[in-house]
């Protein structure tokens, strides 16, 4: 009973899991996560013997993706865990640095996790100087780099480790129809999922922190863009039409991601560009009717300081 209800659990928990993990990719960059789940998972399907058999025979990689199907033989020798067990895998570290088989299980993993690892930090280079350098210094960049690996990392052991579990039990119980159903909808349900998160334009925690820096690491020449900004939105015709204006010429500054942030107010009485960066200082900048620039966020009307989500005794960046 108990193992049939954990296979049950088990099937819900592959299905619902890009649930939770594509709109995460939102928060932090996953692929390094999701290679090493690929890699687990095709491990794990094709079985010990077939992996060693056709991975032993690559230059140089050969040796070290053909251990990766120890996971098989422990796995023949040891019935995995409940899901729980995995789910709950990093709070349970006490337990599995200390007692030799639970060690024994997690070191088999470290090929896999080492994969995703090399990729999160390769990737974060590649973001570094694509996205922040050279306005940005290095030490706001590893700051937040290192939040997001973390949770990088975290995912990966509570994902790695339930699928390929789950497959070998699907595997061991002879239900491998069962299986393919279950990665066929997974993979239906990710692919979903994938195309709703990338039709939401939501900023990420990195690209608000980096408009916010690149402001503070340029001030006048920020000042000056937002202030042509504000001249291409009130030229524009429509609403629509001045945030897109506004936007095209914060781009020479800000990235393209950063530039999306920012969004344009207009009403009769004023003109407003402004970026809210979450817990961040809002940067805004607005000009009333009479063509005099507004600093102060006392001075908006109260539809302005709505946009920005502050108080009147709060002040400008």
């Amino acid at each position: 009973m108990w193992w049939n209800l954990d296979l049950a659990l088990r099937f819900l928990y592959v299905l619902a899991a890009p649930l939770a993990l594509i709109p995460l990719t939102a928060l932090v960059p996953l692929t390094g996560v999701l290679v090493g789940v690929g890699i687990a998972t095709v491990v794990a399907l094709a079985g010990s013997d077939r992996w060693r058999a056709r991975v032993s025979r690559i230059p140089v990689l050969g040796g070290p993706l053909a251990n990766m199907a120890n996971l098989g033989d422990y796995y023949a020798e040891h019935h995995p865990r409940p899901l729980v067990y995995y789910v709950l895998y990093p709070l349970l570290a006490p337990y599995w640095l200390f007692v030799r088989d639970a060690r024994r299980e997690f070191l088999l993993y470290r090929r896999i996790n080492g994969i995703a690892f090399v990729l999160i930090v390769v990737l974060g280079a590649v973001d570094y100087i694509k996205h922040w350098r050279p306005e940005i210094p290095f030490a706001a960049f590893f700051t937040n780099s290192i939040a997001a690996l973390i949770i990088q990392l975290i995912v990966t052991m509570c994902l790695v480790m339930p699928i390929v579990t789950t497959i070998v039990l699907f595997h061991q119980r002879q239900r491998r129809k069962t299986l393919y159903a279950l990665l066929a909808l997974a993979a239906i349900v990710s692919t979903v999922m994938a195309v709703v998160t990338i039709r939401i334009d939501r900023p990420t925690p990195s690209a608000m922190t980096r408009t916010l820096y690149r402001a503070r690491a340029n001030p006048a020449h920020s000042i000056e863009l937002l202030k042509s900004a504000l001249d291409a939105a009130v030229a524009a015709p429509a609403d629509d039409d001045a945030t897109v204006a506004a936007q095209r010429v914060l781009a020479a500054l800000w990235k393209p991601d950063e530039a999306r942030i920012f969004r344009v107010h207009r009403s009769p009485a004023i003109v407003m560009i402004y970026a809210n960066l979450g817990r961040k200082p809002t940067i805004w900048i607005a000009r009333d009717s009479s063509g005099h620039y507004v600093m102060k966020a006392a001075q908006l009307p109260p539809d302005a300081r709505a946009k920005l989500r502050v108080t009147v005794s709060a002040s400008r960046e």
